[in-house]
């Protein structure tokens, strides 16, 4: 399920990203803290035209077919730390 995220202006929400939601889709609003200085400046910069859109990262989705690889010798942690001595 897409997330969306809003503000509200004038007691209306408005989206910060193109949402692509049918006519009658009933959605469901949660109250959030604050933004954060970075998000209110992406708000800002959507505003003012600078940005068409703020991009969100996709959701984490777990690859299946994962191939356990094993490797042999001295963990890489500790030739790291020997070759920085």
């Amino acid at each position: 399920m897409a997330v969306y995220y809003g503000v509200v202006k004038d007691g209306v929400v408005m989206l910060t990203e193109e949402a692509q939601l049918e006519e009658g889709t009933v959605v469901e609003i949660r109250p959030t803290l604050p933004l954060s200085p970075e998000e209110q400046v992406k708000q800002d910069l959507l505003r003012a035209g600078v940005l068409s859109r703020i991009a969100r990262p996709p959701p984490y989705q777990e690859e299946e077919n994962r191939i356990l690889v094993v490797v042999f010798g001295e963990p890489l942690s500790e030739q790291i730390i020997r070759e920085r001595r």
